[in-house]
């Protein structure tokens, strides 16, 4: 289980419960609320805890996000 992997102290808890906080839809950002036609996408509050992530840890290209998406525990716990 992720959460094991994850102290009560990790940054990440902190982006979670920030973005978790943020009322997305009167912030302007689009999509909060599925169309409901064609594929899903990702959600914008999952996009912007990993654009958060990113930049804390000085990662600056999206392919490396991705990678390190599949790899590192902490980011997997925090796009769950």
């Amino acid at each position: 289980m992720l959460e094991d992997f994850v102290t009560e102290d990790n940054p990440v808890r902190v982006i979670d419960v920030f973005i978790e906080g943020l009322d997305l839809e009167t912030l302007w950002f689009e999509r909060v609320i599925a169309k409901g036609k064609g594929s899903s996408g990702y959600h914008p509050a999952i996009l912007l805890k990993l654009y958060i992530y990113g930049y804390l840890n000085r990662v600056q290209s999206s392919r490396r996000l991705e990678k390190d998406s599949h790899r590192n525990v902490e980011l997997m716990w925090l796009l769950v």
